[in-house]
């Protein structure tokens, strides 16, 4: 069983999920088969997780994409990506005394191209904190 989450749902067998992606794609239907492999429970919620993290992100609805970034950081512990994206999500859901400890972490071991934007956002966190008390 395959399910389209961005056609309402839609539930397709196996042929016709190949027709459909070789349609969208215009890959060859072997090599569509080929990528055709199950997966575990704990990948689709990684990946349902991921796609209400954009959702809720793209909304600006930031106490929810806090609150599924809070799982995903669990299901994912050894990700700097999900610790990097709970550090942010932290902030922008009004919780900046918790952000700053987060985002330091963060700066402690993330890439070089990222330290300015997770400075400034660590910035923004201890200016922001003294307003939460």
């Amino acid at each position: 069983m395959y399910v389209d989450a961005f056609d309402s749902g839609r539930i397709m067998d196996e042929a016709e999920c190949v027709e459909w992606l070789h349609g969208i794609t215009e890959l060859p239907v072997a090599e569509i088969r080929r990528s055709f492999k199950p997966v575990d429970e704990r990948t689709i919620m990684i990946r349902m997780l991921n796609n209400l993290k954009g959702l809720f992100g793209n909304r600006e609805m930031w106490v929810s994409a806090w609150r599924v970034q809070c799982r995903l950081s669990m299901l994912v512990p050894g990700s700097y990506r999900e610790r990097r994206d709970h550090a942010i999500l932290t902030l922008r859901a009004g919780r900046p005394g918790e952000a700053m400890d987060l985002l330091q972490n963060c700066l402690n071991v993330c890439p070089v191209d990222e330290r300015p934007v997770l400075n400034q956002h660590l910035t923004q966190a201890r200016r922001e904190a003294p307003n939460c008390n």
